[in-house]
Formats: C-alpha cells, sequence, structure tokens
C-alpha cells in the first residue's frame, strides 16, 4: 500500500513538471513593445532632427514627426514595418553602406542600444502608440514694435531636449513662422546647441505678420524638469520669461 502510494507520488510529479514545462514562459510572451513616443521619438529628435527636421529635411526624409517618418523620403523603404532587414534606414544608421554614410551624419554614432531598440521597434510593426509625455513652453504672449526692426529671440534651454520656436498672430493663433532644432550633450553637429548654451535667432517682420505677435518655445523629450530655462525677445524693448508652462503631449 505504502508502495503505491509513492510510485503515484511520483507520477503526479511528472505530470505536473511536464505541464509547467509547456506553459509559455511569462517574460517571453509578454514582454512589452518598444514605445515610440518615450524611446524611439527621443532618439530621432535629439540625434538626427538638425538633418532631418521638419523644415530643413535632407533627402526629403523628416524623422521628428511620425507621419512624415513613416511617409519616407528620397530613397524609398526607409521603413519597412516587420522587416528592419529590408528598411534602408537600418543600412544607414548601422554604417552599412560605408562610414561616410553612416547616419546621424558627421556626428557620432548612436550606441548599440539605441540601434537594438530602432530595429525592435521597427520588427514589431514601427507603429506609434502616442504615449503621452511631459512638454514645457516658454511663452511671451506678446511682442509689439516689431514691425520696423529685427526680432532678437534668445534662448537657454537646461535639459537635453527637442526645442520648437513658434511665432504666431496673437488673436488668431495662426501660425505664422516655426522652427525645430535639438539640444543635447555633448553638442554635434546635428544640434543646435548644448544644454545651458545661449542659442539665437534674428527674425524679419514679414508682409503679412500683424504688429503684434505671440512667442513660444517648446521643450518636448527632455529627461526631467528643464528648471532655470530662460526665452528673451527684443525688438523696441526687452521682454523676458522663465516661467515653465507644463503639459503632457503626444509624440510629433
Amino acid at each position: 500500500m505504502n508502495f503505491i502510494t509513492q510510485a503515484g507520488r511520483i507520477g503526479l510529479i511528472i505530470a505536473l513538471g511536464a505541464l509547467v514545462f509547456r506553459l509559455p514562459r511569462a517574460n517571453a510572451s509578454h514582454r512589452a513593445k518598444v514605445s515610440y513616443g518615450h524611446e524611439i521619438a527621443p532618439i530621432f529628435a535629439l540625434h538626427c532632427a538638425g538633418c532631418h527636421g521638419l523644415s530643413n529635411a535632407s533627402s526629403n526624409l523628416r524623422v521628428a514627426q511620425f507621419e512624415a517618418l513613416r511617409a519616407g523620403g528620397d530613397i524609398g523603404d526607409e521603413i519597412v514595418p516587420g522587416h528592419p532587414e529590408q528598411s534602408v534606414l537600418m543600412d544607414f544608421i548601422e554604417g552599412k553602406r560605408g562610414p561616410r554614410q553612416r547616419m546621424p551624419q558627421n556626428s557620432p554614432s548612436l550606441s548599440p542600444a539605441q540601434i537594438a531598440v530602432i530595429r525592435q521597434w521597427i520588427q514589431e510593426g514601427a507603429e506609434n502608440d502616442r504615449a503621452m509625455g511631459s512638454c514645457f513652453d516658454l511663452r511671451i504672449p506678446r511682442i509689439r514694435g516689431f514691425d520696423d526692426r529685427p526680432l532678437e529671440v534668445r534662448a537657454r534651454i537646461t535639459k537635453p531636449a527637442l526645442v520648437i520656436m513658434s511665432l504666431r498672430d496673437p488673436v488668431s493663433m495662426r501660425e505664422l513662422y516655426v522652427e525645430e532644432g535639438s539640444i543635447n550633450s555633448p553638442r554635434d553637429a546635428s544640434n543646435v546647441g548644448a544644454p545651458g548654451e545661449w542659442i539665437s535667432r534674428t527674425l524679419t517682420w514679414q508682409q503679412n505678420w500683424p504688429s503684434s505677435l505671440w512667442l513660444n518655445l517648446r521643450i518636448q523629450y527632455a529627461p526631467g524638469v528643464p528648471r532655470d530655462s530662460v526665452l528673451i525677445a527684443k525688438a523696441r524693448e526687452e521682454q523676458r520669461t522663465s516661467k515653465l508652462l507644463r503639459s503632457a503631449c503626444p509624440p510629433l
């Protein structure tokens, strides 16, 4: 009787072991997909927007906005969802077309971890998860006296980030001018500045612009709060702000 009981126990253990062996591994089957908003968009914004931004797209490839990125540029097949090995973008960032065509050009290459996560994102379908992240705005709501002299704009951003400067009609909020650039450390050829450096622009009034303008500097993909950042505008008189307006916004 005791022998039969012991044999039954052994058989039960073997059966349970076989069942556990056949169950899917939790880590393998429930691994989170790569987030475009939190992982991919910041890489392109901080390392590639200098040559492939919305306003200065080399080869007509714009990587700082999802729809434009997926539309591709002059080469074609930059991203083939599910197939990183067929995606021309991977050839360039991995340097498969030679060191002179490795991207980012004239700048340090992306790290192996950054390249791996882009490859994984493409393998998973290259989708936009629209993950919300923190955005910060520096805003000067009304700049006067701009119609008869240049507008001098200066800014100091204290964190790596994509920065988007825009001028709008303060009444209709119609966008009149927009320019983007990246702040990164260490600064390279694709960046407009490093954290803590002053960046500047001189703008000339256009005929269809109103005499009073709304100036905004958006700070996106910053790793933390960019405290002590400053925006300065000077036409007839100098106006400045360091007040950060915080909001949540999806990736571009």
